[in-house]
């Protein structure tokens, strides 16, 4: 099953997809009743909504927005899926200050959303030995035979999130880019070359001038409302054998 991450201690209410109404909301079948319940998540989620699947709720705060659910996991096969993409930092931080991911072994979390002058934030400062680490965390939901791939919607956003790395890495800070993929079912991570050829190149491209990537699994077992490790890297094929895009 792999180590426990993050525990969530909230109750779940059931419902079945019935289709995604727009960007940031889905319509659910909940208790015989057609819901319209909020997705926190912008991206495709093509191999994660499906019609049929059933879906995990919380209540939001009523205050907050006219829908009173908010979408916390989809059912895909046998396993939950969470979609909610800023869980993806929680999860990391969880998991750096358990010790789970190597490559931040000794590392402290000293703030988040670190405000840069001229460019906006970057989602994590660690420190090491007294010395900065700047990571920059992404939620990956795409898994195709075994392949966690990211994005699955265009991102110049992204882009320019590992662009900021880069020019860091080239002053001689410590800088990662960690995909946290929220499902257990990838063996391996590659950019989503099809969807957004510049991010994979701004990728590539940080490989090559010093910014570490890394890419973990996890799996949400409702069960134990409990978010577990399975995997805490998996391998990450930029090129293939011929050095061509994928």
């Amino acid at each position: 099953m792999g180590k426990p991450i993050l525990r969530v201690n909230k109750k779940f209410y059931e419902a079945k997809l019935l289709r995604r109404y727009s960007r940031f909301l889905l319509e659910v079948n909940l208790n015989n009743s057609t819901k319209r319940v909020y997705l926190a998540n912008p991206g495709g989620l093509s191999t994660v909504l499906r019609k049929g699947r059933k879906v995990l709720l919380l209540k939001a705060k009523k205050d907050r927005r006219k829908s009173l659910y908010d979408v916390f996991a989809v059912k895909v096969k046998s396993f939950w899926v969470t979609v909610q993409s800023t869980l993806a930092n929680r999860i990391f931080e969880a998991a750096v200050k358990e010790g789970y991911l190597a490559p931040f072994k000794g590392c402290r979390v000293i703030k988040k959303e670190v405000k840069v002058k001229g460019y906006g934030v970057i989602d994590f400062l660690l420190r090491r030995n007294g010395k900065p680490v700047f990571v920059e965390v992404k939620s990956c939901t795409h898994v195709e035979d075994g392949t966690a791939k990211f994005p699955d919607k265009p991102t110049g956003r992204g882009r320019r999130h590992v662009e900021k790395l880069i020019e860091y890495a080239s002053h001689g800070f410590n800088c990662w880019i960690v995909f946290v993929v929220q499902r257990p079912d990838a063996e391996k991570f590659k950019p989503f070359w099809k969807v957004d050829k510049r991010f994979a190149e701004s990728l590539n491209l940080a490989s090559k001038t010093g910014v570490g990537i890394v890419a973990f699994t996890t799996e949400f077992k409702p069960t134990q409302n409990t978010i577990f490790m399975v995997k805490p890297s998996i391998p990450i094929l930029l090129k293939n054998s011929l050095g061509e895009s994928f």
